[in-house]
């Protein structure tokens, strides 16, 4: 069902232009419905007219790059939040901010990992740029590490192996040697 450019149906694509943004993160149809207050059926409906009206035309690539571009804006921006509240806590020994910013590193990895899905998925990466990212994101996990491994106490530690055991199933020793 292909829908024409009439006064009134901005409502509609602007509906559908955030569907579409939602989809791009998560494509869950019944999540995006419950975030957005819509029923799923018209989530499903928006996809679909979405799809089909952008087939084998240049407006579907082009919204796709739009649409990836403003999620890798929003893991950035995160990201960047999560590197704020590391650098807060940088000369805090209290294990409570460790554990906040030991979260705060497993969240800075997390997006990273979450980001190059999506750039994986929407073919924006070659293999040579996720080996580029990859290895960039290795080595500010390592100095992450290096940095906890020198500066936590023994206790601290046994306790961060602990937590972080818990976010790795049981494979701690990987991320810190004492």
């Amino acid at each position: 069902m292909t829908k024409e450019l009439i006064p009134g149906q901005d409502a509609y694509y602007e509906r559908q232009q955030d569907v579409m943004q939602m989809f791009v993160k998560d494509p869950n149809e019944t999540r995006i419905a419950k975030a957005l207050g819509i029923p799923r059926k018209d989530v499903v409906a928006l996809i679909r007219d979405f799809k089909d009206s952008a087939r084998g035309t240049d407006v579907r690539r082009e919204r796709t790059e739009e649409l990836i571009t403003m999620v890798d804006a929003h893991y950035g921006l995160l990201i960047k939040k999560q590197w704020e509240v590391i650098d807060a806590t940088d000369n805090d020994p209290d294990p409570k901010v460790l554990t906040v910013k030991n979260a705060a590193i497993k969240g800075v990895a997390d997006l990273e990992r979450q980001r190059v899905e999506v750039m994986q998925k929407a073919g924006l990466l070659d293999a040579a740029d996720m080996g580029d990212e990859v290895a960039r994101m290795e080595e500010q996990q390592n100095a992450l590490m290096e940095f906890l491994n020198r500066e936590l106490c023994s206790a601290c530690n046994d306790k961060l192996k602990r937590l972080m055991a818990s976010y790795r199933g049981g494979d701690s020793a990987a991320l810190l040697r004492v």
